[in-house]
């Protein structure tokens, strides 16, 4: 089971009274409230767990608009915004989850973990778990000693692990593994009368990973399996895959606490992260394009009925060979041709160099009034480069522009590095764009909060900016000098962000509250810049983002029934998007920076608990979506050769519905929890899944040429739906308690009982376009599915 149940059985996270209660009542104590928009409910657990492998996002916000913090630190991707999950994969384990109160909040989601050990009870586990998921086996121990009365210390110590093998067998998808350590330690010290606390902690995370390619449907008929996976390939009797991101990140934060017993608290900390990420893939030179399911390698290429399209569709059902990478074929071309290679796996890697200064405090001058704020300032210099990982037996590979060799296509030149002309490159060494991006981020917040009789008020907001520039080591020659080598000039961003709402509550039954924010966000890197890897140019007109977002939501709880209900609306402007792909059109690898891109989030959420019995519950929750794109881009097609602007032109996007997962989704669960027992059965259903479309096929360019063909023009202005889909899920689980508070617990669950295999998780229209009988047509999407039948299985004790 993929929602709470497993991962409360998997990774061993307990909610505290803290992190669960609804926080309503004013008595509760200092520091008791909460923001109106954070609530816990079965909503939560569905939106959280049960949809991810659909994808989903809640409400259709990006990843962009969630943040991610660990002991406050921020963890973020400053290249494109987006929370730096694989800096903390594998400690779920770690602290437990509140939502995200350390500044104002964020559209997506937040989330925050307290980690320190005088924030966390005493206690241990030891867990094993095996699966056929993303691991096969899986085990962790951890032991908080919370903090000592006498002496003030306290400790945190964890350690896990987790493997799949090499892609063999049946528990994974062919050619995928996974290979990840986990290791965290914190100390903390009470001082000067119990009301000032110090806390070092650290952790480190590296992992591996093999991960899935997505393909066409005609791959997937002539394989017969909707897991096929054209990322790897047969070598010395294993399987290889050329898609492996890895990562590995050692984070440190230094916290200063200081507590006056009844009014005041103030938190400071400081952190760092350092380490390196990277994602691999195959490169060519002069060479066939090596992936099996390239659209010339398909049968669909050839004409109907010819000898051809048999040939190569019975070799796609009879031979490994044709239907995965063929490591030993791109080998023997290297030897045969060398000594220059024409195949290599290579690397797009990050070095991290990340610092945090964070100082927060909270004030109640009474019992109903609280104020909290800070300031903050992230600073970040962060190396990009390309790296080669295998020469695939050739001698060496030379750092030019392997895309613009051709005279015709690069008029100004091909080498990478003016400086160090025709490089050969070996194993290990940098090629084909390094550069660094420096970023620095301060910003400050504020949250009032009031409560009056059965009233609660709330305001919030904040103040920074944004300001970040590209410091080029290579001297590309297409664009010599300044327009690539050095320094780019600053581009700086004032953000700010006003929020608002009240709410009504009688006793501890029934709340309604309405909220409002008004957010400016400033453009990331990753969309502020044409071609960060090559050039310090920056896309033209660049704006901010502006959000403005709405909800009206209604609580109620009784011991026989919990409902949640919300109503919500928001709007995004403005957003930027840089894309690069090979223009059919053009003839050429283009930069297409889009600009003005609006889109629309409204929607309805509901969820109830209902106690049947004692020991019976049935859980129900839904949301009705519409997520959409509200206006038509305006792109620029550039030559990523030379930097020409071959044309302005507009991109159709008007009326499309966002590619963030279901825009319907809806779950009904049965619980029964007879005395250390429990049983849940679980059916999901979800409708409105559309695939993320390509701007290229929607430009006024593409429009203009196939303008005259009925048939293209509805392939241009339609969005594929993937469908609909409903799933059975089973999960149980039984607790042993002993003395002394120790328990044993052993845990099982299910999903996708039925073995549902035809079911589209998600996919992407393809940028490329193919000219047949003198009209051009888009090839082929490509999807992912989701896996059949999968379970879990942990043992755990805790102590």
């Amino acid at each position: 089971m993929s929602g709470p149940h497993a991962a409360t059985a998997q990774t061993g996270r307990t909610e505290t009274t803290d992190s669960i209660s609804w926080r309503l009542d004013a008595a509760e104590g200092p520091f008791g409230f909460a923001p109106l928009h954070a609530y816990d409910d079965y909503w939560n657990e569905i939106a959280g767990f049960e949809f991810g492998f659909l994808r989903y996002r809640p409400r259709g916000y990006d990843n962009r608009y969630r943040t991610l913090r660990m002991g406050g630190l921020p963890l973020v991707e400053q290249e494109r915004g987006t929370p730096a999950w694989n800096a903390i994969y594998g400690l779920d384990d770690i602290g437990f989850r509140l939502p995200g109160e350390t500044s104002t909040g964020a559209a997506g989601g937040s989330e925050e973990r307290q980690i320190l050990p005088w924030q966390q009870t005493r206690g241990g586990k030891v867990s094993l778990s095996t699966s056929n998921r993303t691991y096969t086996l899986r085990g962790s121990a951890g032991y908080r000693s919370g903090e000592n009365a006498r002496n003030g210390w306290g400790y945190s110590l964890f350690a896990g692990r987790s493997r799949a093998g090499d892609g063999d067998g049946s528990y994974t998808v062919e050619g995928t593994w996974n290979d990840s350590w986990a290791l965290f330690g914190s100390v903390s010290k009470r001082f000067g009368g119990d009301r000032h606390r110090i806390a070092l902690t650290a952790w480190y995370a590296p992992n591996r990973r093999a991960l899935a390619a997505a393909s066409t449907e005609e791959a997937f008929s002539l394989t017969g399996d909707n897991l096929y996976n054209p990322a790897w390939g047969r070598w010395n009797d294993s399987r290889r895959s050329a898609r492996i991101r890895t990562s590995a990140q050692p984070i440190a934060l230094l916290t200063y606490a200081y507590d006056s017993g009844d009014a005041l608290r103030i938190t400071a900390t400081a952190g760092a992260r350092f380490g390196r990420s990277g994602f691999s893939a195959l490169d060519w030179y002069d060479a066939p394009n090596p992936h099996p399911d390239y659209y010339r390698y398909l049968p669909s290429f050839y004409p109907e009925e010819s000898d051809e399209r048999e040939l190569v569709a019975e070799r796609w059902r009879t031979d490994e060979a044709t239907r995965q990478i063929d490591w030993t074929s791109l080998v023997a071309q290297n030897r045969d041709s060398g000594p220059r290679a024409h195949y290599i796996l290579a690397s797009r890697m990050c070095d991290y160099r990340e610092f945090t200064l964070q100082t927060v405090a909270e004030w109640r001058p009474g019992p109903q009034t609280a104020l909290r704020g800070g300031i903050e300032c992230v600073a970040a210099d962060n190396l990009c480069f390309k790296q080669l990982d295998d020469l695939l037996g050739g001698s060496y590979w030379l750092d030019v522009d392997v895309f613009a060799e051709n005279p015709e296509d690069a008029p100004n030149g091909t080498q990478n590095d003016m400086r160090y002309p025709n490089r050969e490159v070996h194993e290990g060494d940098t090629f084909g764009y390094k550069y660094s991006m420096q970023s620095i981020r301060p910003h400050a917040w504020a949250r009032f909060t009031h409560r009056w009789r059965q009233w609660e008020f709330e305001a919030a907001g904040s103040a920074g900016a944004t300001a970040f520039r590209r410091f080029g080591y290579y001297d590309k020659q297409n664009f010599p000098g300044a327009e690539s080598f050095g320094w780019s000039p600053w581009s700086a961003h004032p953000e700010w962000s006003v929020e608002g709402g009240t709410g009504y509550h009688q006793g501890g039954r029934l709340r309604i509250g309405f909220r409002f924010a008004a957010r400016s966000l400033a453009p990331t890197p990753s969309g502020a810049f044409i071609s960060p890897e090559y050039r310090n140019a920056f896309v033209p007109g660049l704006k901010n983002e502006r959000m403005l977002e709405a909800e009206l939501r209604a609580d109620y709880r009784t011991p026989l029934l919990q409902a949640h209900a919300a109503l919500f609306a928001a709007e995004v402007r403005d957003r930027t998007e840089v894309r690069r792909f090979y223009n059919d059109l053009t003839y050429g690898f283009c930069n297409y920076p889009m600009t003005g891109i609006d889109t629309r989030h409204i929607g309805l959420e509901l969820s109830a608990e209902i106690r049947l019995g004692p020991r019976l519950q049935l859980k129900a929750a839904a949301a009705v979506t519409d997520c959409r794109y509200t206006s038509n881009p305006q792109a620029t097609v550039i030559r990523e050769s030379t930097g020409e602007v071959i044309a302005t032109e507009t991109v159709y996007y008007r009326g499309l519905h966002t590619a963030t997962g279901p825009q319907t989704i809806g779950a009904l669960e049965l619980e029964y929890a007879p005395r250390g027992w429990v049983f849940t059965a679980t059916l999901k259903g979800w409708t409105g899944n559309y695939i993320a479309p390509t701007p290229l096929r929607r430009s006024e360019s593409a429009v203009e040429r196939w303008r005259y063909t009925p048939e293209a023009r509805m392939m241009a202005a339609e969005q594929e739906n993937l469908g609909g889909g409903a799933t059975v899920d089973l999960f149980i689980g039984k607790t042993v308690y002993f003395k002394a508070r120790h328990r044993l617990g052993i845990y099982a669950g299910v999903d996708n009982l039925l073995n549902r295999r035809t079911i589209r998780a998600s996919g992407y229209e393809s940028s490329r376009l193919y000219k047949r009988d003198g009209v051009y047509l888009p090839l082929a999407s490509k999807y992912y599915y989701a896996r059949g039948i999968t379970f879990f299985t942990t043992a755990s004790y805790r102590f």
